[in-house]
C-alpha cells in the first residue's frame, strides 16, 4: 500500500510537464529535489539547446549526469553523485550549481573534461606489490604471467585483469607459496571474494561464506559470473606457472574448486531475413556498408574498422582480416554476393585505403555508430535493445540453418574449434542436425517382406482400436491406444 509521502512524489512523466523554471527549481537544492521518485531513468533538464542535465537518485543517493551534442551524436559525462544523503567512502558530491558548471565546460570542450568511470582505486598496468625473493608465490607467479601477455593480449582485457589480481587476488594469497596451495584455503578464499558492488547506487553486499550475493535474481547472476571470472583469472596465473614447470607435482588443487553454477545468458539468434533487410533500409549510406559488410562475413566490428583495399583478394573471393580479437589473421570466404559487394567498394580505392568510411570520408571510430544504429533498429520496428555485435550472431545463425559445415562456420568466424560455435548456437544446430540426419542418412535395404509386414500392422492398428477403461484413459497420456489382443492378418 502506498504511502502518503509516496503519492505526493513527482514521477518521470509529471516532471517532463512542468515548466523550465519549475524543473530547475526542484533540482535546485537537496531538499526539493528528495521530491521526485526514485527510478532507474533520468530527470532531464534542458540548459540549453542541445545540453542538458541529468539527475537520478534511490532511496539514500542521487546522481548528475551531462548530455551533449557533438557530431551528429550525443556524448555523455558521469559528473558524479549529488550532495544529499550518505556519500560513498572516497567519492565527491556536487550541487546543482557545480554539475551545471560542469555540464558547461563539458559542452565547450568535451575532451578538457576527464569523463570519471568507475575503475576502483586500484591501478591499471601495474602490480600493487612486487615479488620479493627466489620462491615461487602466487604474486612471482602473477608477474611472470602478466609479463608473458604482453604484446598478445588488448589493451582493454590487460587493463581489467590486472585490476582484478590487484584487488582480489594479492591481497588474500599473493604471499602464498604456490605450492602451499591446497583445496580448503583456495576455497575459503572463493567462499569470501566480494566482487561488489556492482552498481554504485545499488552495492551488492557478498554474505562470507554464504552463495547467495543478492536478492534480485539479475544482481544474483552479475555477481556469479564476475566471482567466476576471478576464479578463471587465478587458474590461467597457476596453470601458466605449473605448465612452465615452476610449480612441482602434479596435484593441481585451484582445478578441484569448482565455480559458481549460472545458467548463461541466453545468446540472441540475431535477426531473420526479414528484419535484416527491414533494417538496410532503414540505415543511412554509410552505416548500410557497414551492416552489409558484418551480415556478409561475421566479423567484429573492431575487425571492419580497420579492412583496407588490400585485404580484398578477388580472384580467390576471399577477405583478409588481420586485426583480430586474438591477434591471429583469418581468411574469409565470401558467397557471389559478398564478392560483388566488395568489388563494388574496393575499385576506386588505393591498397592502404580503409574499406569502409564515414559519410565525411573519416573512418569508422568506436562507437561513432551507436546512435545511429539504434535509430536505424527503431525505425526498422525492432525494439529489442540490439546492438551491432548481434549481426555476427546472425551471420552465425544463418549460416548454420543454411546447412554450411561447423567446421567451416567455426574458422570463418575465427574460433578455435567447434565447442563455441556449439555452446552458444547448439539449441539452432540441434534442431537442423535432426532435418540433416533424417533427410540426408543413407537407406539401408532391409527388405520388401519386412516393408509390408510393417505396412500390414500399421493398417491393422488403425483399424482395430478399442477405448481404454479405467479412471485416467491412456489416450489422454498417450492418444490413441491400439489392441495389441488381435493377430495381425
Amino acid at each position: 500500500m502506498q504511502t502518503s509521502r509516496d503519492q505526493s512524489l513527482i514521477d518521470l512523466s509529471n516532471f517532463k510537464r512542468l515548466a523550465s523554471f519549475e524543473q530547475r527549481a526542484v533540482l535546485v537544492s537537496a531538499k526539493a529535489r528528495s521530491q521526485l521518485a526514485p527510478t532507474d531513468k533520468m530527470y532531464w533538464f534542458k540548459l540549453r539547446d542541445k545540453r542538458f542535465l541529468g539527475y537520478r537518485r534511490n532511496e539514500e543517493v542521487g546522481q548528475w549526469r551531462a548530455r551533449v551534442y557533438e557530431k551528429s551524436r550525443y556524448i555523455y559525462l558521469n559528473i558524479g553523485f549529488a550532495d544529499e544523503g550518505p556519500t560513498p567512502k572516497g567519492r565527491e558530491h556536487y550541487s546543482f550549481r557545480e554539475a551545471v558548471d560542469i555540464t558547461t565546460r563539458f559542452a565547450e570542450n568535451p575532451k578538457s573534461t576527464r569523463r570519471k568511470r568507475r575503475t576502483d582505486t586500484y591501478p591499471a598496468f601495474e602490480l600493487i606489490a612486487s615479488p620479493v625473493g627466489e620462491e615461487m608465490s602466487v604474486l612471482k607467479a602473477v608477474s611472470l604471467y602478466l609479463a608473458s601477455l604482453d604484446g598478445r593480449a588488448t589493451h582493454g582485457y590487460l587493463a581489467h585483469l590486472y585490476r582484478s589480481i590487484n584487488r582480489h587476488v594479492i591481497p588474500d594469497l599473493g604471499n602464498m607459496l604456490c605450492d602451499e596451495l591446497t583445496v580448503p584455503i583456495i576455497r575459503q578464499w572463493f567462499d569470501d571474494l566480494s566482487v561488489g558492488p556492482l552498481n554504485p547506487l545499488h552495492p551488492i553486499v557478498r554474505v562470507p561464506g554464504g552463495p547467495r550475493f543478492s536478492d534480485d535474481e539479475k544482481e544474483e547472476y552479475q555477481a556469479r559470473e564476475a566471482a567466476n571470472r576471478v576464479m578463471i583469472n587465478l587458474r590461467s596465473v597457476l596453470n601458466f606457472a605449473w605448465h612452465e614447470g615452476l610449480i612441482s607435482g602434479y596435484a593441481r588443487p585451484w582445478q578441484r574448486v569448482r565455480p559458481y553454477r549460472a545458467s548463461r545468458r541466453k545468446v540472441p539468434l540475431g535477426l531473420s531475413q526479414e528484419e535484416c533487410s527491414q533494417l538496410i533500409k532503414c540505415c543511412p549510406p554509410d552505416l548500410r556498408l557497414l551492416v552489409l559488410a558484418a551480415l556478409f562475413t561475421g566479423a567484429r566490428l573492431s575487425e571492419l574498422r580497420t579492412l583496407k583495399r588490400s585485404a580484398f583478394d578477388f580472384p580467390s573471393g576471399t577477405l583478409l582480416i588481420y586485426a583480430t580479437k586474438v591477434r591471429k589473421a583469418r581468411r574469409v570466404v565470401l558467397s557471389f554476393e559478398a564478392i560483388d559487394f566488395f568489388e563494388f567498394l574496393t575499385l576506386p580505392l588505393q591498397p592502404n585505403d580503409f574499406i569502409l568510411r564515414k559519410a565525411d570520408g573519416e573512418p569508422w571510430v568506436s562507437h561513432d555508430h551507436t546512435h545511429m544504429f539504434r535509430q536505424a533498429c527503431l525505425a526498422a520496428g525492432i525494439d529489442r535493445r540490439l546492438v551491432f555485435h548481434e549481426l555476427r550472431h546472425t551471420y552465425a545463425s544463418h549460416q548454420i540453418m543454411a546447412g554450411v559445415s561447423p567446421f567451416i562456420i567455426a574458422d570463418q568466424l575465427g574460433h578455435r574449434d567447434c565447442s563455441q560455435l556449439f555452446r552458444t548456437y547448439g539449441h539452432v544446430s540441434t534442431s537442423f542436425a535432426q532435418n540433416q540426419i533424417r533427410n540426408l542418412t543413407p537407406s539401408y535395404v532391409l527388405g520388401r517382406g519386412l516393408l509390408d509386414a510393417v505396412a500390414q500392422r500399421h493398417a491393422h492398428l488403425a483399424e482395430h482400436r478399442r477405448r481404454p477403461k479405467g479412471p485416467l484413459g491412456l489416450s489422454v497420456l498417450f492418444g490413441q491406444v491400439a489392441d495389441w489382443s488381435k493377430p495381425v492378418v
